[in-house]
């Protein structure tokens, strides 16, 4: 049995594979027989040990392995065809949890939920990235266990029915996103809420950004916040107030946005004195790899930019100043930056990364002279374009003229 999990482990398929695979690769390592052996006498010969079925502790622990393997790839198609791969092995070990004797009756209730939850969610990504069979499978386990009365199994089933049934289609257009966010409004309203029903939430107000539909997805996120906040729970009714921040910001396009704080030098942002000028308003912290590697490209702008108008404000969401400190000495950069944490100085109630529902860094917003928001996303090469565009191309002097 070593023999075969050594092999199983080299052949970076699973840690411990089905009982039928593990027998044939011990078959299969076997030296070659002459032909005559074939008709020896069966019952002189050895029994052969039967392959040992893998515990769930051990099939636990695969899963969780194989939930933290990075794919292998030098392009991004090689990349995607081996995180298709590592679902489908996750998908292979929720099957033998779910068929393991342990997994029946009221103490299988444990590792059948967390075998249903990892294939399910194996299944969706496989779905969204183009699996024409991942739905069907996805239903099919869900109508199988849809009358297990277990506690956990039963909650598990639940919440992938409700991600199933308020996720959008691939041919979903305004109304039908419209329908699907009314639908999921109210059945959130009078639902007991969990966890995963803010996930969904937040999916669906997602869905929505991403498609570029920033005012739909206000609308959404407004809605549910508007909802959650009055819910008792504290932790609810403060998420309720985070989605209605990012509905504020969402809502910014074309509208003046508010910029308070204190700087680092003990001074308040004063905001009407960057009107005329053109502003990005970069949320970082020094913790976020995404952000340290989009500062060269900020840097890199500010300078070009900044003697026709160009202006950046920081605002790092670090909970201590130091680390802020340090890193500013170090990469000695050259425009203001302010403590998210420090709004109160500001005479603020709340920060201004809550205010606007910023809970992803780095966000960077780019506003025009006129104080009103023209993009949410300025990073980049769009971050260049969009200065190329509002800023005047610099006059150099003439020195053949007299």
């Amino acid at each position: 049995m070593n023999v075969v999990r050594t092999l199983v482990i080299a052949s970076g398929i699973c840690v411990f594979a089905t009982a039928w695979h593990a027998a044939k690769v011990a078959i299969s390592d076997q030296p070659s027989q002459p032909a005559k052996a074939a008709e020896s006498d069966p019952a002189k010969e050895p029994a052969k040990e039967p392959a040992k079925a893998p515990t769930p502790e051990e099939l636990t622990r695969q899963l969780e392995a194989l939930a933290q393997r990075r794919p292998a790839g030098r392009s991004r198609d090689e990349f995607m065809e081996n995180f298709k791969k590592i679902q489908r092995e996750i998908i292979a070990v929720a099957d033998q949890m779910l068929t393991h004797p342990d997994a029946a009756g009221e103490k299988g209730d444990k590792l059948t939920s967390d075998a249903l939850g990892a294939k399910f969610s194996a299944l969706r990504m496989l779905a969204r990235l183009g699996d024409e069979k991942a739905n069907g499978e996805a239903a099919d386990m869900l109508k199988l266990h849809a009358d297990d009365k277990r506690p956990r199994v039963a909650e598990v089933v639940e919440s992938a029915t409700l991600i199933k049934r308020f996720t959008p289609p691939p041919d979903a257009d305004a109304a039908k996103m419209k329908a699907l966010i009314e639908d999921a409004r109210q059945y959130f309203a009078t639902a007991k809420l969990r966890p995963e029903h803010v996930m969904i939430m937040h999916q669906l107000a997602n869905y929505l950004e991403q498609t570029g539909d920033n005012a739909a997805a206000a609308d959404a996120m407004k809605s549910f916040g508007e909802a959650l906040s009055k819910n008792p729970d504290p932790k609810f009714a403060q998420i309720g107030q985070q989605f209605l921040g990012t509905a504020r910001r969402l809502g910014l396009l074309g509208q003046p946005m508010e910029v308070y704080g204190q700087f680092l030098d003990g001074k308040q942002i004063d905001w009407a004195s960057y009107r005329g000028k053109v502003v990005l308003v970069d949320f970082w912290a020094t913790w976020c790899g995404p952000c340290i590697r989009e500062l060269p490209n900020i840097v890199s702008n500010y300078e070009k930019y900044h003697d026709r108008g160009f202006e950046v404000i920081g605002i790092s969401v670090d909970e201590n100043r130091k680390p802020v400190d340090d890193f500013i000495a170090q990469r000695k950069l050259p425009w203001n930056i302010a403590m998210d944490k420090d709004f109160k100085e500001a005479g603020k109630s709340e920060s201004l990364a809550t205010h606007y529902g910023v809970t992803g860094i780095p966000t960077v917003i780019l506003i025009d002279r006129e104080g009103k928001v023209v993009s949410l996303n300025a990073r980049g090469p769009e971050l260049g374009r969009l200065l190329d565009k509002m800023i005047a191309p610099e006059v150099k002097e003439n020195k053949g003229e007299k």
